[in-house]
């Protein structure tokens, strides 16, 4: 309970960036300081391996999230402790990246982010714990209902899909629009969505995106992906 300050959501985008090149970086200024210095390696040229000779990625559905004091939050699991093996989840996703067991490209998230469900501190929590990967690697992802269930959504024309399988309030109300600010590339129509300040009438959120020799297609589930739909 109490106020919580959304704070500023910054977004920077590094253009002209040569391929399979490790680039260093910190975040912040003079007056509130620096992070510490962070890493990452740019992708491989457009249909080629790395200079490693293999691509590897980690792919996985749901996670949630842990309070960062583990003190209690809303959650529908574990007594209104959060996700707590999720935390388990972030920290052996760390090891198969640093080296200490293998090392991973990218993440690939799909659906069932943090179990915010309207909660917008827990989004916080969310992202200080995967910040030990997605400083590094990209955290790359896909809608689920738990970021978008609503009652306006799209629900499936056919008597063999059950009502219970699209509810109406697994997203808590956040209709996809916390979603979709926190990862604003994870759509079809960016700029128009950004426009509508993350209307769910508007966003497209399904995407397609490469990475040296591998092409990624994200579908969304939540809406119509039948034949001669938009997705």
């Amino acid at each position: 309970s109490g106020y919580f300050d959304n704070g500023y959501m910054l977004t920077g985008y590094l253009l002209n960036l040569q391929p399979d090149t490790t680039y260093y970086y910190q975040v912040g200024d003079e007056s509130f300081g620096w992070t510490e210095i962070y890493n990452f390696t740019s992708p491989p040229k457009y249909g080629s391996m790395t200079s490693r000779g293999d691509l590897k990625f980690i792919i996985f559905g749901d996670m949630g999230n842990v309070a960062i004091d583990y003190s209690m939050h809303h959650s529908w699991d574990f007594g209104n402790e959060g996700e707590i093996y999720s935390i388990n989840t972030t920290k052996a996703i760390k090891l198969f990246t640093n080296g200490s067991q293998d090392v991973t490209d990218a993440v690939i998230h799909i659906g069932d982010i943090s179990y915010a469900v309207g909660f917008l501190s827990e989004w916080d929590d969310f992202f200080h714990q995967i910040q030990p990967v997605s400083s590094q690697i990209p955290w790359m992802t896909g809608i689920g209902n738990h970021e978008y269930s609503w009652t306006g959504e799209w629900k499936p024309p056919t008597s063999d899909v059950s009502a219970d399988a699209y509810g109406n309030a697994d997203g808590g109300g956040e209709c996809g629009v916390p979603y979709n600010f926190y990862f604003p590339f994870a759509n079809n129509n960016q700029a128009e969505s950004n426009d509508a300040d993350y209307n769910p009438n508007i966003v497209e959120p399904w995407y397609v995106f490469d990475y040296g020799m591998v092409r990624t297609i994200v579908m969304s589930t939540e809406h119509d992906y039948g034949i001669n739909s938009t997705q």
